[in-house]
């Protein structure tokens, strides 16, 4: 309930920052967290060199079923093949040439298969200790490489990951409490039995 009660809050608040006044929060203190999304070894120093004024980060993980911290994470890239296409053979043939390198050769983002993340950080790792020319900002510092290092032997294998169906129940609830025709509580068992209910009926 507390946690309703604090996004309506934040959802009817007037103040809300937008561009240049949220960089301005951060340096004065008035942001105390944000929601990172880290696709590249160079994500975590970017982020402190352009938003957290050089700052030292914390990133803290999504609760898993098993109570413990953890983070998720979402493959940026695939490739498939349709049920119905004609050409089975043909298309089989040139995925097994387009992912057989591809993912080494992925100049943007690091692969989330564990051998080749490890490769990869190793070079931006030896590239870190190297002194960038013409006195320009090292892509990443090798304290956010190790933090990213952490961050990755923290991502949940999958099961802690919401289910949509639940999300969108929230989603559904929630509208009568912000539109003030329930009170909190109300919605919350709403949500809660919706829930059990699915749970129960989807045996899991």
């Amino acid at each position: 309930m507390g946690l309703l009660e604090l996004t309506k809050k934040e959802y009817l608040n007037p103040d809300n920052l937008v561009g240049n006044q949220v960089l301005e929060a951060y340096d004065t203190g008035k942001i105390m967290a944000a929601l990172i999304s880290i696709t590249d070894f160079t994500d975590l120093t970017r982020w402190k060199q352009r938003v957290f004024g050089k700052d030292a980060v914390c990133a803290i993980g999504y609760p898993t079923k098993a109570g413990e911290k953890g983070h998720v994470m979402h493959a940026k890239s695939g490739i498939a093949m349709l049920r119905n296409c004609k050409e089975k053979e043909l298309a089989f043939s040139f995925m097994q040439y387009y992912v057989s390198d591809w993912e080494k050769e992925f100049e943007n983002g690091f692969s989330a298969k564990r051998s080749i993340f490890d490769e990869q950080m190793k070079q931006v790792m030896d590239a870190a200790d190297k002194v960038p020319q013409n006195g320009k900002t090292k892509e990443f510092a090798k304290e956010d490489l190790l933090l990213l290092m952490k961050i990755m032997e923290e991502t949940d294998d999958g099961e802690g990951m919401t289910d949509q169906i639940v999300l969108n129940i929230v989603s559904e609830e929630a509208k009568a409490f912000y539109a003030g025709e329930k009170a909190a509580e109300e919605v919350c068992n709403v949500i809660q039995n919706r829930v059990r209910l699915y749970i129960s009926e989807t045996d899991r």
